[in-house]
C-alpha cells in the first residue's frame, strides 16, 4: 500500500491564534470553572519542588543533630503542604470535566449550524464529507484540541513556571548544566514535531478509510437496509468487507506506530546521556568537597526535574502544534465561504403569481466526475405552464430540479426567475419559491402535523392542513389514528411511532409541498412508491394542485405525463425533443419509441391500460 505523502499548504491559522480561539470557547462555556482550572498550575509545580526539597531539609536536620520534636514538625509542614498541594490539583481536574463537556457542546452547536447552512453541493460532495468528518474528529476525540488545549496550557504553563523555579536553583550550581539539559530537550522537541506532522500529512489516507469503516458500521444497523442484507444473505460480505477495512486501517496506524516507537527510543537514548552526564557532574563535585549530600539531593532531584519540565515544554509546544492543524480542520470548515448570495434580492415580489423559468444554455459537471451531467440545455418554462421532463435514467433530469432549486450552481450558462439571474437572488429568500416532492422520504421524529407544515404546533393553519391532507388523499387514514394529526413518526427516534406504507408517505410528502405553496411545483418522480390505482388518483388530482402554479414534473414514465401542456425530452445530458405527447409521437423519434416500449407491456397486460388523462389503471 502506498502512502501519498502529499505536501499540505499552510494552515490559514497560527498555533497561538488557534490556541487563543479555542481557550474563548472554554471561556464563555464557563469563566469560574476555567479560572479554577488554571489554579493547578503553581499547585503542581509547589508538590514537584517539595518533593526534592524534602530529602534535602532532612538530610541537613540529621547532620545538624536536631531534635525528634523539630524533625517531625519539619516533615509533618511538608507533608500536609504536600497533601494540601495534591487535594487541590486532584479537586480541580474533577471540576474539569463539566466545562470540558459545555466546550464540546459549543463546537458541536457551531458545527451544526454550519451544517443546516452549508450548501447543498457541498454537504452531497464527497470532498465536503471529508471535511466534515476531519471536523468531527476535532470535535468528538478527547484527545483533540476541542477538550485538549486547556489540558495541554496548563500543563505548558507548569512546566515553564518549573522551568523558572528549577533553572534559578541549578544556576547556583552552574549555568552550563542549563544549557546541556536544554539543548538535549530541544532536540527531542524537533524530532517530535516532525513525527507529529507527518502523521497530520497521513489523515487523510486514514479518513478516507474511517469513512468507509462507519459506513460499514452503521448500514447494517439502518431498518431498510436491514431487509436486504437478511433476505439476500450478505452479512457475509458486509464482515469481510468490514474485516478488510479494518487492516487498511491498521495498517495506517501501524506506520505511524513505528514513527512514535522510533521517537521513544531516541528519546529515551538523550535523556540517558543527559542525566548521565549531570550525574557524573554532581558525584564528582561531592567527592571533590564542593557539595554537600543535603544539597547533592537537592540538585539531583533539580536536574531530573529541569529535564523533565524542558521535555515537557517540548511535548507541550509540540502538542499544541498537533491540536492547533486540527483546530484548523474545524475552523477553515467554518469559513469556507458559500457560493451563492447572503445579501441580493427578495422573491417578495415573485411569492404571489407563477414565474417564468428559462434556462439559458445551461451546463453543469459534478465535482470530480469525468464527463458533463448537463451539456447546454436551453428552454423556457411560461408562467402557469405544466410541464414534464422526461427521460431515462441518467439522462440529467433530477439534475435540472437541483439547479432550479438553487441547490447547485450552473457550471455554465444561467437559469432565469422571470428575468432575474437566480444568483442574484438572496439564497434563503430564494428557496421560498419552491415546493416539491423529491423522490426520497424524509421526516423528522415529529408528528404528522408539523412534517406537513414544518412549523410549531401552534403556528399551523389547521383548516390549511385538513385541506392539504385531503387534497393528497390522507385525510382518511390520519382520522383513524388515536391521535390523528399529532400521531408520531419515525421509528428511529419515536417508539410508539405509526408505520405509513411508502405510498402513504410520499402523499404526506405531496400533502408538505401543498401546505407550503409556493408558486413553482416540482414534483419528482412522486409516485414511484404508488400502485397504478393511487397513481391514477394523483394524477386525476394534478390539474387541480398545479392551478396558478409553474409546475415541473419529472419522470421516467412516459405516460404518465400526457396530461402536461408540454414534454421535455432528455437523453445524455440535453433536451433532444420538445412538445405534447402527440406532437412527439407524430415526430416518431426518441420519445415515441420509449413510449412504444413501455406501453408494450400493457398491451400484453389488458387488465392495466393507460387512462385518457395518461395514468395507467385498472381495466
Amino acid at each position: 500500500m502506498k502512502a501519498t505523502d502529499k505536501p499540505k499548504k499552510k494552515p490559514n491559522y497560527s498555533v497561538w491564534q488557534n490556541t487563543f480561539y479555542m481557550l474563548g470557547q472554554w471561556w464563555r462555556s464557563n469563566r469560574k470553572e476555567l479560572t479554577l482550572a488554571f489554579l493547578q498550575v503553581p499547585a503542581m509545580v509547589l508538590a514537584s519542588f517539595l518533593g526534592i526539597l524534602l530529602p534535602k531539609v532532612v538530610i541537613d536536620c540529621l547532620q545538624r543533630q536536631t531534635g525528634a520534636q523539630e524533625l517531625v514538625l519539619t516533615v509533618g509542614g511538608f507533608a500536609l503542604a504536600l497533601c494540601f498541594c495534591n487535594w487541590l490539583q486532584h479537586w480541580v481536574q474533577g471540576r474539569m470535566s463539566s466545562i470540558a463537556l459545555n466546550a464540546r457542546m459549543s463546537f458541536l452547536c457551531q458545527m451544526l449550524h454550519y451544517t443546516l447552512h452549508m450548501d447543498y453541493e457541498d454537504l452531497e460532495s464527497p470532498k465536503g464529507q471529508m471535511r466534515a468528518q476531519r471536523a468531527m474528529h476535532f470535535i468528538n476525540n478527547n484527545s483533540s484540541g476541542g477538550e485538549a488545549v486547556v489540558r495541554t496550557v496548563i500543563s505548558l504553563l507548569t512546566n515553564i513556571l518549573g522551568l523558572v523555579l528549577y533553572g534559578s536553583v541549578l544556576s547556583l550550581l552552574n549555568p552550563l548544566v542549563i544549557a546541556l539539559l536544554a539543548a538535549l530537550s530541544l532536540l527531542i522537541f524537533f524530532v517530535t514535531r516532525a513525527v507529529q506532522r507527518y502523521e497530520y500529512r497521513q489523515r487523510e489516507n486514514w479518513t478516507a478509510v474511517d469513512h468507509k469503516l462507519w459506513y460499514l458500521y452503521e448500514k447494517p444497523q439502518d431498518f431498510a437496509a436491514g431487509k436486504d442484507i437478511r433476505i439476500y444473505r450478505i452479512k457475509n460480505w458486509f464482515a469481510d468487507q468490514f474485516r478488510k477495512v479494518m487492516g487498511e486501517r491498521m495498517y495506517w496506524q501501524k506506520r505511524i506506530r513505528w514513527s512514535w516507537f522510533g521517537v521513544d527510543g531516541l528519546e529515551g537514548l538523550l535523556n540517558f546521556l543527559r542525566d548521565g552526564l549531570a550525574y557524573a557532574y554532581l558525584i564528582y563535585l561531592v567527592v571533590q568537597g564542593a557539595l554537600s549530600v543535603g544539597d547533592f539531593t537537592l540538585y539531583f532531584g533539580a536536574v531530573t526535574g529541569f529535564s523533565t519540565w524542558v521535555s515537557g515544554i517540548a511535548q507541550n509546544a509540540g502538542e499544541l502544534s498537533r491540536i492547533s492543524l486540527e483546530c484548523c480542520d474545524f475552523r477553515e470548515l467554518l469559513d469556507a465561504p458559500s457560493h451563492f448570495s447572503k445579501e441580493g434580492l427578495t422573491v417578495e415580489g415573485a411569492l404571489h403569481s407563477p414565474c417564468e423559468i428559462v434556462f439559458d444554455d445551461v451546463s453543469f459537471q459534478y465535482d470530480g466526475a469525468q464527463e458533463p451531467t448537463l451539456r447546454h440545455v436551453s428552454f423556457t418554462l411560461r408562467p402557469g405552464e405544466k410541464a414534464a421532463m422526461v427521460g431515462l435514467n441518467g439522462a440529467g433530469k433530477t439534475t435540472c430540479v437541483k439547479l432550479l432549486c438553487g441547490l447547485y450552481r450552473p457550471t455554465g450558462g444561467r437559469i432565469l426567475i422571470n428575468g432575474v439571474d437566480m444568483l442574484q437572488y438572496r439564497h434563503e429568500d430564494y428557496y421560498r419559491l419552491f415546493t416539491a416532492v423529491f423522490q426520497e422520504l424524509n421526516f423528522l421524529p415529529l408528528s404528522v402535523e408539523q412534517n406537513v407544515a414544518l412549523c410549531a404546533p401552534e403556528e399551523i393553519d389547521r383548516a390549511k392542513l385538513a385541506r392539504c391532507l385531503q387534497m393528497a388523499g390522507m385525510e382518511e387514514r390520519i382520522s383513524r389514528l388515536p391521535l390523528g394529526e399529532r400521531s408520531l413518526m419515525n421509528k428511529e427516534v419515536n417508539l410508539d411511532a405509526v408505520n405509513f406504507s411508502g405510498g402513504e408517505l410520499q402523499r404526506l410528502l405531496l400533502a408538505r409541498a401543498l401546505y407550503k405553496d409556493a408558486p413553482v411545483l416540482i414534483l419528482d418522480e412522486p409516485t414511484a412508491a404508488l400502485d397504478p390505482i393511487a397513481e391514477n388518483e394523483l394524477y386525476q388530482r394534478y390539474g387541480q394542485l398545479t392551478e396558478e402554479k409553474t409546475s415541473l414534473f419529472i419522470s421516467h414514465r412516459l405516460s404518465s405525463t400526457r396530461f402536461c401542456d408540454r414534454i421535455l425530452f432528455l437523453e445524455k445530458g440535453a433536451v433532444v425533443e420538445e412538445g405534447t405527447h402527440d406532437q412527439l409521437m407524430e415526430q416518431g423519434g426518441r420519445y415515441a419509441q420509449l413510449y412504444e416500449v413501455q406501453s408494450h407491456y400493457y398491451q400484453e397486460h389488458p387488465d392495466m391500460q393507460p387512462e385518457e388523462g395518461g395514468a395507467f389503471c385498472e381495466a
